[in-house]
């Protein structure tokens, strides 16, 4: 029996409604990916530090795309805890295809070297252009950053 047709059932029921209602959402609720977003302006709200800390120690990744110069991106990644000296930083900053390209692949290499420790990695908005523009790019970029703890694109 379809899944939407027993949960409708389910919502009828009258006896076990709960139990039945919360077997069914387990059934479903299978190899979800939690994906988040929020917006801070140019002051750090209360606890915004300390917040991430704990998301980043429960294995969520972060991710954060601002306005800012990478100097000030990267100032800020401090202040609220994105960022520390313990976390590899691997900074893709140019305007250059093919140096852009380099950049991935040392960060790729250095990555694989350091395996079991953190990562982040700081691209620029004149290289994200860029790689966005550059399907090879693009690629290698996501494929890189889905492995790295931190991305904070500037």
């Amino acid at each position: 029996m379809d899944w939407s047709v027993r949960y409708q059932e389910a919502q009828l029921s009258f006896e076990n409604k709960e139990f039945k209602l919360e077997k069914l959402n387990d059934e479903i609720e299978v190899g979800f990916e939690l994906l988040g977003s929020t917006a801070i302006e140019d002051r750090l709200q209360d606890k915004v530090d300390e917040t991430i800390e704990k998301l980043k120690e429960a294995g969520i990744k972060i991710w954060v795309l601002t306005g800012d110069k990478i100097e000030t991106a990267i100032n800020i990644g401090y202040s609220c805890k994105v960022l520390s000296d313990e976390i590899y930083q691997h900074l893709i900053n140019s305007d250059e295809s093919m140096k852009i390209l380099d950049q991935l692949m040392e960060a790729e290499k250095s990555l694989m070297r350091h395996r079991n420790s953190e990562h982040a990695i700081i691209v620029g908005g004149e290289s994200l252009y860029k790689i966005t523009a550059r399907p090879e790019l693009n690629k290698k970029f996501i494929d890189l950053a889905e492995q790295m703890n931190v991305v904070l694109a500037c």
